[in-house]
């Protein structure tokens, strides 16, 4: 694929959490959960589910396999 597309979800997820931010009030974050989804969103879509462990955290054989204790340690 050429051109923007590719990155038209990244950015889209990126300005609709710049927009959480900056209609944030006083009343505090009561949609908060929304910024994290899309925030764990971006990241996973960068890859950052498979960039510090030998297998991905989200993958099963990450618990049940030969990875090391302290790697299914910090996937819990």
């Amino acid at each position: 694929m050429t051109g923007s597309y590719p990155h038209a979800p990244r950015r889209g997820r990126a300005v609709a959490a710049a927009w959480i931010v900056l209609r944030a009030d006083d009343r505090g974050w009561q949609q908060w959960h929304v910024l994290a989804l899309l925030v764990m969103m971006s990241l996973r879509e960068l890859d950052f589910d498979k960039r510090f462990l030998s297998e991905g955290i989200l993958q099963l054989r990450l618990y049940s396999g030969p990875s090391s204790v302290w790697e299914k340690l910090l996937g819990l």
